[in-house]
């Protein structure tokens, strides 16, 4: 029966659900976005604690450690007690976190705190991609997906706003406030129809499935339903889902290397150090009338309005296309930051009247970061993978993106303290452009295809007709990229 009324609206309550799942990783956004301001704060003296640069670097790369550890649990407990349950539970690992960092008397309580957080961290790169595309309609699933990507910049956007006007421990204060409000609000929404129907529960899988597509008729939510039920039944009966069964079929082999390559490449963009560090890197005064702290303000904005334009641009071009664009204007920008880091410290050259050259860089690393890498590098992988093997899968790429987070956020300031600032950012664009190589001839478009059609197209399968319609739209895309 179609339900009528302002908010019985598949699209709006798919968004809704959506949004109301990504609070968690708002929660994350404010605790990758939090060293930045905290940084000056615990380096001045002005807290209760004094941070060595060594002991920063800690603060910064222990979260990424916890997040190696966390994601193959939480993938098991995403297909045990199901995706709800295991964010609603992990929260409390968020709020303890933010307590635990607001009474820190010493370096080991900062780290046991950002430990914590870091667990979370890999919750949540595990859980949610999986509960945003398994929630979706195929026409939606991109911009849907990308709610994650949006809300993990608005918590990092809320310290740059809020971080360098107010004192640590109201910092602190303000930032408990997110996952409390995920508590309250994520207990209202559906499970994914996709673990209902895992667990054999027929009833409460079209329950969830009739919420998610209220004003659907009801002989397409039907004949949606038993498309669920028939293709996740029939790749639940296959392999068991065992981390084995990820290279079992050409299908999974294939998934597996696109999600993982494109975490390698993603995290390699330098996004995370330029995160964490802006407050040290942008260099002082190098835009006059505005300050460091409102330029990072600026850049915060930068990545969160980039990402909602992209939100919507993901099911129009394709994941593909927007990919190729992001390496591309990422490995431009950090090459010519690195250019002009390495003049300043490697040369006698005065760059005072161009001291505005990294911040314009970053700018435009931040535009071309959201458009692609940041919501198609974290949303693809609940697309690709059968629901055997979703959650171990989920779960191995979250631990290549912490590993990759951790090795970059530690060896930044030695690097930049050892050789210069330039050589991070050359590293970071050299992978950019590296990267299109990969990208053009390995990366499988998903775009507007049901899960069941990405299977097929992973493994080479599918009718003929539909291959090539496949094909036509990505030349498409790929001519737009070439123009």
């Amino acid at each position: 029966m179609i339900q009528k009324g302002l908010f019985n609206n598949r699209v709006l309550r798919q968004y809704t659900a959506g949004f109301i799942c990504s609070l968690s990783v708002m929660a994350i956004g404010c605790s990758i976005g939090w060293t930045s301001p905290a940084i000056p704060k615990l380096r001045s003296g002005s807290t209760r604690i004094q941070l060595s640069d060594v002991e920063i670097t800690w603060v910064v790369a222990v979260t990424y450690i916890a997040n190696i550890i966390s994601p193959v649990p939480s993938g098991w407990l995403m297909d045990r007690i199901g995706r709800k349950h295991t964010l609603i539970a992990s929260n409390v690992l968020t709020i303890g976190s933010w307590f635990v960092l607001l009474y820190a008397t010493c370096p080991l309580h900062l780290y046991i705190g950002r430990f914590m957080v870091g667990l979370m961290f890999g919750v949540g790169y595990t859980v949610v991609p999986v509960y945003l595309a398994e929630i979706s309609e195929a026409r939606v699933r991109g911009s849907v997906s990308s709610l994650m990507s949006v809300m993990i910049y608005v918590g990092t956007n809320l310290e740059y706003c809020v971080g360098p006007y107010v004192s640590y421990d109201i910092l602190c204060m303000v930032s408990v406030t997110v996952p409390i409000l995920f508590a309250c609000t994520f207990a209202w929404i559906p499970e994914s129809p996709y673990y209902f129907v895992i667990k054999g529960n027929t009833d409460a899988a079209k329950k969830s499935l009739s919420w998610l597509r209220c004003d659907m008729g009801q002989r397409d939510m039907d004949a949606e339903f038993e498309k669920i039920k028939s293709t996740t039944e029939l790749q639940m009966k296959d392999g068991g889902g065992k981390f084995k069964d990820l290279i079992a079929t050409k299908g999974n082999r294939r998934a597996l290397l696109i999600a993982e390559i494109l975490a390698i490449i993603q995290r390699f963009s330098g996004i995370g150090p330029l995160i964490a560090y802006s407050s040290i890197t942008i260099p002082e005064k190098s835009i006059p009338g505005i300050t460091r702290n409102e330029q990072m303000i600026v850049l915060g904005m930068t990545w969160l309005f980039t990402s909602i334009f992209a939100s919507f641009l993901s099911d129009k071009l394709g994941r593909k296309v927007l990919l190729a664009i992001s390496c591309t204007g990422c490995g431009i920008a950090c090459l010519s930051a690195s250019t002009w880091f390495y003049l300043r410290e490697k040369t006698s050259t005065d760059v005072t009247e161009v001291s505005w050259i990294p911040f314009v860089a970053f700018i435009f690393h931040a535009l071309f970061y959201s458009l692609g890498l940041g919501p198609i590098a974290l949303s693809i992988k609940g697309e690709m993978f059968p629901a055997n093997v979703k959650a171990k899968a989920s779960a191995v790429t979250t631990m290549v993106l912490a590993v990759n987070s951790f090795w970059l956020n530690k060896t930044y300031l030695i690097i930049a303290d050892t050789f210069g600032f330039y050589v991070n950012f050359m590293i970071y664009g050299v992978t950019m452009l590296l990267a299109l190589i990969f990208i053009w001839f390995f990366v499988v478009e998903t775009r507007r295809k049901t899960l069941q059609e990405i299977q097929e197209r992973l493994e080479g399968g599918g009718k003929r007709k539909k291959v090539e319609e496949e094909r036509g739209v990505e030349k498409v895309g790929e001519s737009c990229v070439v123009n």
